[in-house]
């Protein structure tokens, strides 16, 4: 239901899902008792672009464009696959949102360690994840970049094989970890 029709305002026609269309009247007696969700479209299109602050959970859509946009937990040298991750909100709900820009894959550990004392977490607006820890270091998680990370090979070369990536466990107190490509101590531009 348009918000305009909800208010009184017009009287544009509705649709009650799994019924069909119904007046606007109706709608408006329905909605009276009804917990409404916000969802903004884009009216060019028609396309989802936010369905509101009042759920926690993703729709299935978010969850798999976050997902892919991330690629890896998007914790500090993790490298643990996103499908394998937890979508956290970096605001913590319900203050934060349930949108593209505030959620990111965080495997167990890493979606732990972010709500622990002293550690803070912010998504900055080039789509980095800027980790603090408690000793005020700070740590950057870019997002996956498919332009670098998926460079056609050479035609005179034949491709390697593919093989399924490794699945991630978090290393024993004082084993050493290679940082993964997508983190970095460096500042942002």
């Amino acid at each position: 239901m348009p918000f305009t029709t909800l208010l009184g305002l017009d009287e544009q026609a509705c649709e009650l899902a799994g019924h069909g269309p119904i007046p606007a009247e109706l709608a408006r007696e329905i909605a009276a008792d009804a917990t409404l969700k916000r969802l903004i479209y884009d009216p060019a299109s028609g396309a989802l672009l936010d369905h509101g602050r009042t759920t926690y959970r993703p729709p299935a859509a978010l969850a798999d464009f976050v997902r892919a946009r991330d690629v890896h937990c998007r914790g500090p040298i993790c490298g643990s696959r996103a499908i394998d991750s937890e979508l956290d909100h970096v605001i913590p709900y319900p203050t934060g949102p349930t949108s593209a820009e505030n959620l990111m894959s965080g495997c167990g550990h890493d979606h732990h360690a972010k709500h622990a004392p002293g550690w803070h977490v912010r998504a900055r607006p080039d789509g980095r994840i800027e980790w603090t820890t408690p000793t005020g270091h700070r740590y950057y998680s870019d997002p996956y970049d498919y332009r670098t990370h998926h460079q056609p090979a050479p035609e005179s070369e034949p491709a390697p094989a593919a093989a399924p990536p490794p699945r991630h466990t978090h290393p024993h107190p004082g084993q050493r970890r290679e940082r993964p490509r997508n983190c970095s101590t460096n500042s942002p531009p």
